[in-house]
C-alpha cells in the first residue's frame, strides 16, 4: 500500500516529476535526443544496449566530456525536478576519490504525511541511494543503485547499502558522439525495457539541456544576495538591459508561466483577473489533486506561485520579482513552513526559464525551457 501511495502522487508533485517532465517533452523538445533500444552494442560483442542518436547533431553539439561533466555534476544533486526540493531532507554527499562518490537522497517523512502520501511515524523515504565511479579513459560512468528506481526508493527504515539491487553502464561512443547504457539487474543485462528507457532519456535530455542551458544563455542567473530583500539569498540574474525591455519580458514570463501549467496533464485554467489566473489538477476520477493560484502585477514587478494541494493547504511557494533599474530577475521558494528555500538546481531550472522567457520576448518559442 505505501508504493501505491506514491505511484498515485498528484502529477504537480514530486514524487512523479518524471512524468510531467516526459510528458512536456512530448510536446516538442527543441534540445534533445532520442534512445534507441535493444541496438547491437559496439562495446560487447553480441550483446545489445540502448543508444542515443548523435549529441553532434544537436545545436550546438556536444562532446563527450561534456556530457559526462554534465552527467555527474546531476548525479552528485540527483533530484529531477525543482518541486521535489521542497520534500527533500537532505542530500547527503561521500566522496571516496576523485572518481568516486556515494549519493544518498532523502525526502522528509513530515512533509510526505502532510501531503498524503507518508508512512505510519512519519518515517523518511530514501528516494536514491547511489554509488558512482567513472572511468575517464574509458569514458564511462557507473551507478549502482541501494534502492529501486522504480518504486521511488524505499523507506528509510528499510533502506539499506548491503545490496547492490542493479547496476547502470553509461558509456560515451565516439564518431559520431553518442551516448549507450545498458543496466544489469536481476542476473540479466536490460536494454529494452519501456521503464528504463524513459527514464534513461530523461536523464539524457535532462544533461544536455542543463549543458545547453549554459551554453546559450544571453545573460546568467546563479544564487546570491537578493536585491528585493538584503540578507537572503536568490537565484539572481545579470542586466539584462542590453537583451530584452522590461514590459517585454514581463509580459513573456507571465505567458509563458501560463503556458507551461496549463499544459500540465489534466490542467483547467480559471482566469480570475487580469492579474490573475489559477491552475487546477484533476486526477482521472475527478478529484482536484492540486491547484497553483499565480497573480502577478507588472506595475511593481512582482509575481507569486502558490502551490496548494487537493484541500487547499499551501505546500510551497515560488515568489519572482523583476527590477527596472538594472532590469534583472530573481526567482526564491518558500516551502509549507516558511522556510526560504534556493538551490543550485532550483537555480539552473530558473536558468532555462530565463533564456526561455527572453528568446520568446523576442519573437520566439518556450519550449527551450524544456530541453
Amino acid at each position: 500500500q505505501d508504493k501505491q501511495q506514491l505511484d498515485l502522487v498528484p502529477i504537480s508533485t514530486p514524487c512523479i516529476g518524471i512524468v510531467v517532465i516526459d510528458k512536456l517533452r512530448a510536446m516538442g523538445n527543441s534540445y534533445g535526443v532520442k534512445m534507441n533500444p535493444d541496438q547491437d552494442s559496439p562495446t560487447t560483442e553480441g550483446c545489445l544496449s540502448a543508444i542515443s542518436d548523435s549529441l553532434e547533431d544537436l545545436d550546438p553539439p556536444v562532446k563527450a566530456d561534456q556530457f559526462i561533466d554534465g552527467l555527474l555534476e546531476y548525479l552528485r544533486y540527483p533530484v529531477d525536478d525543482g518541486v521535489t526540493e521542497f520534500l527533500v531532507k537532505s542530500v547527503d554527499l561521500e566522496e571516496h576519490s576523485p572518481d568516486s562518490f556515494t549519493v544518498k537522497v532523502i525526502l522528509d517523512g513530515k512533509k510526505l504525511s502532510s501531503a498524503g502520501y507518508g508512512k505510519e511515524g512519519d518515517v523518511d523515504r530514501v528516494r536514491r541511494w547511489k554509488k558512482v565511479t567513472v572511468d575517464r579513459a574509458q569514458q564511462l560512468v557507473i551507478t549502482e543503485d541501494y534502492v529501486p528506481e522504480a518504486e521511488l526508493g524505499a523507506w528509510a527504515d528499510e533502506a539499506t547499502n548491503k545490496e547492490v539491487l542493479a547496476t547502470c553502464n553509461i558509456k560515451m561512443l565516439t564518431d559520431p558522439v553518442r551516448v549507450e547504457c545498458w543496466l544489469f539487474m536481476g542476473g540479466q543485462r536490460i536494454s529494452g525495457d519501456e521503464g528504463f528507457v524513459a527514464a534513461l532519456t530523461m536523464w539524457t535530455n535532462k544533461v544536455l539541456s542543463e549543458i545547453n542551458a549554459n551554453a546559450s544563455a544571453a545573460v546568467k542567473l546563479k544564487k546570491g544576495p537578493s536585491k528585493k530583500e538584503p540578507g537572503q539569498t536568490s537565484a539572481v540574474s545579470e542586466p539584462m538591459d542590453d537583451h530584452v525591455y522590461y514590459d517585454a519580458f514581463w509580459s513573456a514570463m507571465v505567458a509563458i508561466t501560463k503556458e507551461f501549467h496549463s499544459n500540465l496533464p489534466r490542467a483547467t485554467v480559471e482566469d480570475v483577473s487580469d492579474k490573475e489566473f489559477h491552475v487546477s489538477i484533476h486526477n482521472e476520477s475527478g478529484k482536484l489533486t492540486n491547484k497553483t493560484i499565480v497573480k502577478h502585477t507588472e506595475e511593481t514587478g512582482e509575481m507569486s506561485l502558490v502551490f496548494q494541494d487537493g484541500e487547499g493547504k499551501v505546500a510551497h511557494q515560488q515568489l519572482r520579482q523583476l527590477h527596472k533599474d538594472p532590469l534583472v530577475i530573481e526567482f526564491w521558494c518558500m516551502d509549507s513552513e516558511g522556510k526560504r528555500l534556493v538551490t543550485d538546481r532550483f537555480a539552473m531550472e530558473m536558468q532555462k526559464a530565463v533564456n526561455a522567457t527572453i528568446e520568446k520576448a523576442k519573437g520566439g518559442g518556450f519550449l527551450s525551457w524544456f530541453g
